[in-house]
């Protein structure tokens, strides 16, 4: 399990289930740079098949990759200028999905990105994603208080779960 410390700069790695904090291990560290930029505010994170770890770097607005060799680099997102990135998965494909809180949803595949449609479903502030077992895409809007589902079956559909007062059921 990996958590982003963001207001540390760094990714720690749990170990276990209620561990000592002393048995979990730093990473990525403060100090590691991805083309000679350290991580700024780095938040959600998304692990491919191989292990490899992509991180929404935050504060730097871009998504980096950390290999589990322990390489660096900065994801190419060409056609599309991330501004606040705040969550990455990876799709069964290898693409990423990105959550940018300023653009919306971002799909990234062979170094281009390009801006996923919500239909009549507007995303006011995306902050987080997930994925089920089938590769639909689930993500946590903000401000539009709802978490929002895109189908990826044929065809695409996108469905809204507004948010309910507490005790009550949608």
């Amino acid at each position: 399990h990996y958590i982003a410390d963001t207001g540390n700069n760094r990714i720690i790695q749990a170990h276990q289930y209620n561990a000592a904090y002393s048995q979990n291990i730093v990473y990525v560290s403060s100090t590691t740079t991805f083309a000679g930029t350290k991580l700024s505010g780095p938040t959600g994170m998304g692990l491919d098949a191989s292990g490899n770890l992509f991180i929404a770097d935050t504060g730097n607005s871009r998504i980096v990759e950390y290999s589990v060799t322990g390489v660096t680099s900065v994801v190419s997102t060409t056609g599309v200028t991330l501004a606040a990135p705040t969550g990455v998965k990876v799709l069964p494909s290898g693409a990423l999905v990105v959550t940018d809180s300023t653009k919306g949803l971002i799909l990234v595949a062979n170094g281009t990105g390009s801006v996923l449609s919500t239909g009549s479903i507007t995303l006011s502030k995306p902050q987080a994603l997930n994925l089920d077992l089938a590769g639909n895409i689930y993500v946590a809007d903000s401000t539009g208080a709802q978490v929002v589902e895109l189908n990826v079956n044929s065809p695409a559909t996108m469905t809204a779960f507004p948010s309910t007062p507490k005790g009550t059921n949608s």
